[in-house]
């Protein structure tokens, strides 16, 4: 388990995947993946990995279907970017519990 709080990769010509070792950053609160060639749907991993998130950042890549439904499981989540990405379906209802959701970009 990597002890890292804050992790900053935008612009880096990631593809087609998220590196594996994020899911590994247990203590992540901030993650910005933005701008890269991120492919594919937002992996589930995230959510279930790094539950103390408060800022994601996934904006300007190429994830493709629906914002999974585990989003919940970050209960700490204030800010959510998933704009200009190939997303569709709706937006999870219950996304709406999420007490400290501040912004929700899509």
């Amino acid at each position: 388990m990597l002890s890292l709080t804050e992790l900053q990769l935008d612009y880096n010509q990631l593809k087609p995947d998220v590196p594996p070792f994020i899911f590994e950053c247990s203590k992540l609160i901030f993650l910005d993946l933005s701008n890269n060639q991120i492919a594919g749907p937002i992996p589930i991993q995230l959510m279930t990995s790094l539950n103390n998130l408060k800022i994601l950042n996934l904006t300007n890549n190429q994830f493709e279907g629906p914002i999974p439904m585990e989003i919940m499981k970050l209960a700490e989540l204030q800010e959510l970017r998933v704009g200009k990405n190939k997303l569709n379906g709706t937006i999870p209802i219950d996304i709406g519990l999420l007490s400290n959701l501040r912004i929700l970009e899509q």
